[in-house]
């Protein structure tokens, strides 16, 4: 476990580098094979270390070593690719930043004084620094996207969206969950709030997929209000992202704005509770809880925190949808209490 940490940031200097696109020329249909000192001259990298880092990626299945000087991508290179679908090369950009490398490393603090790791690295909150550096932020929205693209197909048949009329997906960035839900719901109309950034493509979004006369975005601070006359509101990796009395406003919000047999639909993993016979969902929730932890970008919760939040906000704990096979995720649904 120690030593996978190098490992990790081996793969990291490969993504930062450009190093799978460089062998591939960016394409996966044809084999294609490289010299070092071509490699080194496509990346702006040093010849001689870029030997040493080839090694080791050949050792972990990302290179084949086809020659006693060249190169080709292997199985995991393929997915490292900047081109390749659903891969992961977003989440490793981002995780592998030294930025995000230094917050982790700061954990001890952030134990010891409660204050979050970014926090007392960087002078300022995980989102406020964001938006001075857009290129940490796009390297951050970029991994989120990467970590959801299990969850959107299971999220669309999980629920039944045929009894909603107007869905409000509230953070719902650049549209595409609500797009994909109208998409195979015809009946139903979305609006999508935001910030004023994150909306700017939801226009395009929806008319790609069809529903753009039934569905569309609005910037606005779902902290001081959300879109009325909604029957179902939608919060799909929302909540974990702040404290309880922010989360208490959100919820707030949506319940005073929903129709009268409205509801909100908290999509989010669930801390499993500590005699539930599940190793790894524990593990995950735990590991990711920690990392909230030290980027200072909420918390993770089981069933009984988010039911004390849906009470402090006018609603009730309804029902639990699990979304398998995704560790810990669920549908959670409150409805006025």
């Amino acid at each position: 476990m120690v030593f996978n940490v190098l490992a990790f940031h081996a793969f990291a200097a490969a993504v930062g580098l450009g190093l799978p696109d460089a062998i591939s020329d960016g394409s996966s249909r044809t084999k294609r094979t490289k010299r070092t000192k071509e490699l080194a001259a496509a990346t702006g990298a040093d010849e001689d270390s870029l030997l040493r880092l080839l090694r080791t990626l050949s050792a972990f299945g990302v290179v084949h070593r086809d020659g006693e000087d060249t190169w080709s991508l292997a199985g995991a290179g393929e997915q490292l690719r900047d081109s390749a679908p659903e891969g992961p090369a977003d989440f490793i950009r981002f995780y592998g930043d030294p930025l995000t490398w230094r917050a982790f490393g700061a954990m001890e603090e952030a134990v010891r004084t409660g204050t979050a790791a970014f926090e007392q690295i960087g002078g300022e909150a995980f989102y406020e620094y964001q938006k001075r550096d857009t290129s940490y932020a796009r390297s951050f929205n970029g991994a989120m996207r990467a970590g959801q693209e299990q969850l959107l197909p299971l999220l669309v048949d999980g629920y039944d969206w045929g009894a909603v009329r107007h869905l409000v997906d509230v953070g719902g960035g650049d549209g595409s969950t609500l797009a994909a839900i109208a998409a195979v719901n015809p009946d139903l109309r979305g609006t999508v709030m935001d910030t004023e950034d994150a909306v700017r493509s939801v226009s395009g979004v929806v008319r790609e997929t069809g529903v753009s006369e039934r569905c569309t975005g609005i910037a606005g601070d779902f902290l001081t209000g959300v879109p009325a006359d909604g029957d179902a509101y939608l919060l799909k990796n929302v909540l974990f992202e702040w404290d309880d009395a922010s989360c208490v406003k959100i919820l707030r919000n949506c319940r005073a704005s929903m129709t009268e047999k409205g509801r909100v639909l908290v999509v989010t993993a669930l801390v499993p509770e500590w005699d539930a016979e599940d190793p790894v969902g524990l593990m995950f929730a735990a590991i990711n809880d920690i990392q909230l932890m030290c980027l200072g970008a909420g918390r993770e919760r089981g069933e009984k925190e988010y039911s004390n939040l849906f009470s402090a906000s006018g609603l009730r704990l309804n029902r639990i949808i699990p979304l398998h096979p995704l560790p810990n995720y669920h549908i959670i649904e409150a409805v006025p209490a």
